[in-house]
C-alpha cells in the first residue's frame, strides 16, 4: 500500500440494492449541487469535477432508461482499472529511480501523467517521495 496521499485502494464492491431503491436514491442525489469554493485546493476541484461528470453520465443513463446497477458496476470497473494503471506508473517510476536515475524517473512520470490526464484519469503525485529522494541524493552541506 502506498504511503503518499494520492493512493487509491480502488472502489469497494457496490452494496446490493434493488434497482428501484438505487433509482430513487440516485434521483435525490442527482439534484444536489456540487459547489466549488474559491479556497478549494486544485485536487478538491478536480475531484468535484469528476463527481459532477459522473452525475451527468448517470443522469443521461436514467433519462435513456438504462440500468443504474449496470452503470455503477461499469464505473466500479473503470475506477479499478484506472487504479491498476496508476499503480503500474508508480512501479515503473520506482524501478527507473533505482535502475536509472532520478531525472529519467521524473521524465517518465511527467510523460505518464500527461497521458493519464489526456485520458481523464487522475495523475500520479509523488511530490513527497520525489523531494525525499532528491534530498537523499544531494551531498551534505558544509557548515
Amino acid at each position: 500500500m502506498m504511503a503518499d496521499g494520492n493512493d487509491r485502494s480502488g472502489m469497494p464492491p457496490m452494496p446490493v440494492q434493488s434497482e428501484e431503491t438505487l433509482l430513487r436514491d440516485l434521483m435525490v442525489a442527482l439534484t444536489n449541487d456540487i459547489v466549488v469554493y474559491d479556497d478549494d485546493p486544485p485536487e478538491t476541484v478536480a475531484f468535484k469535477e469528476r463527481v459532477a461528470d459522473f452525475k451527468n453520465q448517470l443522469t443521461k443513463i436514467v433519462q435513456d432508461g438504462g440500468s443504474i446497477t449496470n452503470a455503477m458496476k461499469e464505473y466500479e470497473n473503470w475506477v479499478n482499472e484506472n487504479k491498476a494503471l496508476r499503480d503500474s506508473v508508480i512501479r515503473e517510476y520506482r524501478r527507473l529511480r533505482k535502475e536509472a536515475s532520478q531525472e529519467e524517473a521524473d521524465a517518465y512520470l511527467a510523460a505518464a501523467n500527461k497521458e493519464l490526464e489526456a485520458e481523464g484519469i487522475e495523475t500520479v503525485n509523488l511530490g513527497k517521495e520525489r523531494r525525499r529522494n532528491r534530498r537523499a541524493a544531494e551531498p551534505p552541506q558544509e557548515q
